[in-house]
């Protein structure tokens, strides 16, 4: 086949008189694209012709656009058959150029400018999945530059000749694609909606960083696609990273299932950083003082069946006291003075540790990151890990569990060691002591609780009565756990382990709604409503009897407050914050 230049423009007799042809753009083995113009509506546009032996595609295509209006896809106008019998279809002409243009001209793009455009792809990537359909071949060259007269930027998806159903594209019946940007999934052949989502991932990638994370031969590309995880190091923002690091989990199970998620999560960093200005620039001291002359502090929030709640956190250590609130794919970290206002989001962590008092360290799915609420500063103690499900961070120490090891670093020298892990029904529980020894919980069910030397010799074990469920971490020369009976599943125990004495346990006859540890004290919510501890003496505190209705709690690292959610109505949930003296 010749080069697409070197073909003629077709004779403009062989269009309706609407339509005169203006340019060749490109020639491909299926179809024909032109320039031209629309004499009835004053405007220039863009003129698809499929070649005879194509009919199949024009019919893919058109069942695909015709009927799609949505602001940013680009709109199929017409359809039309030349006097020659040729299919034709009628595009809206985009004359400001596209990405990829951009990306040859511009060295720096800036977040703005990068969140504006997700946050548009997004609302389109949105509008196409309600309609059963994915894309399958987003890249820079298919997305569009519409400039408003004020300067406005719309950022708009075109070629949804590449669009199908995804049942479709699920039987193998399609396989169109990039391979620069496609999901590591599409490479066997499977599509999910949240492939779109992938490919996304690697254009905020790419402009960004001004480069894709995998470079190469189709081969090398998809090679790298399937086996390696991409760094992220250069990508020195912190909310698009972990943004891009959720894009581009290589798993569509692990990976924001849904476009409608991502851009709720979008929208929360784009807000997260003028949230965190405004509340830490507060005095910490006053912040506190106002918590404490009204106690306990209460506000309320808006849950629904569909976006419960499924834990709460206290993250306070000294002088700042903020809130997480876990949900299903989510967590908000909200400061109790302003509640309405989102602190930080962290999406899909598996866990959040409080450091300090003022960084926790959270988890995303090939990085485990800390972050300093004051400064907004973000370090990565570790990247390119395969979905870490639990970790543990003490003295430069980190300890972290995947799908099959577990894993130790010491990060001031960098040595460390992996293991096979033996856990099989449950996310194993981990803690490091000072000296660098860790404890972890092993087994069928976790009901063994394993401690190693900082080189992953075995040390000592303990074989619980079932699942372990809490664990303090490891301080002193003991450690408590809970453990929840295999035989009834009503009844809890509460462990003392010590390596040098017998270990010690108390059986918790109620019926417990939630167990709870700090660094030295377990913490557990009966089902009437009583808040008790007990530390290694093992005898129970009262701390305070909450109304029944009260469905979870959380103590500060340091345990000066705690806060109790009650579920107040169908759509409400009512927290309440105590300083621990007060109760």
């Amino acid at each position: 086949m010749k080069p697409w230049q070197d073909y003629e423009l077709p004779d403009n007799s062989l269009f309706p008189d609407q339509y005169r042809v203006l340019e060749l753009i490109s020639e491909s083995s299926a179809s024909t694209v032109l320039t031209g113009f629309d004499q009835k509506e004053d405007a220039k546009v863009i003129i698809k012709c499929f070649k005879n032996h194509a009919k199949g595609a024009y019919l893919r295509e058109i069942s695909a656009v015709y009927d799609m209006r949505h602001p940013f896809l680009v709109r199929c106008l017409n359809t039309f058959h030349r006097k020659d019998g040729l299919s034709c279809l009628v595009y809206e002409y985009m004359p400001d150029g596209t990405l990829a243009d951009l990306l040859e001209t511009k060295k720096k793009i800036e977040i703005d400018f990068i969140f504006q455009c997700l946050n548009d792809l997004l609302r389109a990537l949105i509008y196409l999945h309600a309609q059963s359909r994915i894309h399958c071949d987003i890249k820079p060259a298919n997305i569009f530059l519409r400039t408003h007269p004020n300067g406005q930027v719309d950022f708009v998806l075109g070629d949804l000749g590449a669009a199908c159903f995804l049942k479709e594209a699920q039987e193998g019946n399609h396989v169109v694609g990039t391979p620069a940007y496609i999901a590591p999934e599409r490479i066997r052949n499977q599509f999910f909606f949240n492939s779109d989502l992938y490919s996304l991932g690697i254009v905020a990638f790419e402009l960004y960083t001004g480069y894709r994370p995998f470079m190469g031969t189709v081969e090398e590309i998809n090679q790298a696609n399937l086996t390696e995880i991409a760094s992220l190091e250069a990508i020195d923002y912190q909310p698009l990273r972990d943004l891009v690091d959720h894009l581009l989990a290589k798993s569509p199970q692990k990976r924001i299932e849904t476009a409608s998620l991502a851009y709720s999560y979008l929208i929360k960093l784009q807000n997260q950083q003028s949230n965190r200005n405004a509340h830490f620039n507060d005095s910490s001291d006053h912040a506190n003082q106002r918590i404490q002359s009204q106690t306990p502090n209460e506000f309320s929030i808006n849950v629904s069946s569909e976006n419960s709640i499924l834990a709460i956190q206290c993250l306070h250590r000294n002088d700042r006291l903020l809130i997480a609130l876990t949900y299903s794919s989510y967590t908000d970290i909200i400061d109790p003075i302003c509640p309405d206002e989102i602190v930080k989001s962290l999406m899909h962590t598996n866990s959040i540790q409080i450091t300090s008092a003022t960084t926790i360290v959270y988890s995303t799915p090939t990085r485990i990151q800390q972050f300093d609420f004051v400064t907004g500063e973000s370090r990565t103690l570790i990247e390119k890990i395969n979905n870490p499900k639990k970790f543990y961070f003490n003295n430069n120490k980190l300890v972290f569990v995947d799908d099959f090891n577990v894993s130790y670093i010491d990060l001031a020298d960098n040595s460390g060691f992996s293991f096979r892990s033996s856990y099989y029904l449950f996310n194993p529980i981990v803690s490091v002591f000072e000296n660098g020894c860790l404890f972890l919980t092993e087994g069928m069910v976790n009901e063994k609780l394993v401690k190693r030397d900082k080189f992953g010799m075995l040390i000592t074990e303990w074989l619980m009565n079932g699942p372990i469920t809490a664990m303090t971490n490891a301080v002193d020369d003991y450690i408590l756990g809970a453990s929840l009976s295999i035989n009834d599943q009503n009844l809890y125990s509460i462990w003392c382990l010590h390596e040098n004495a017998e270990a010690s346990n108390k059986v918790l006859t109620e019926k417990i709604k939630q167990i709870s540890c700090t660094d030295k004290t377990i913490y557990w919510l009966t089902q009437k409503g009583d808040l008790l501890s007990c530390n290694r003496d093992l005898e129970e505190r009262l701390i305070r009897q909450c109304a029944h209705q009260t469905a979870k709690f959380a103590i500060s690292k340091d345990e000066r407050y705690y806060c109790t959610l009650d579920y107040a109505g169908q759509n409400k949930a009512m927290i309440r914050i105590y300083a621990k003296e007060d109760s």
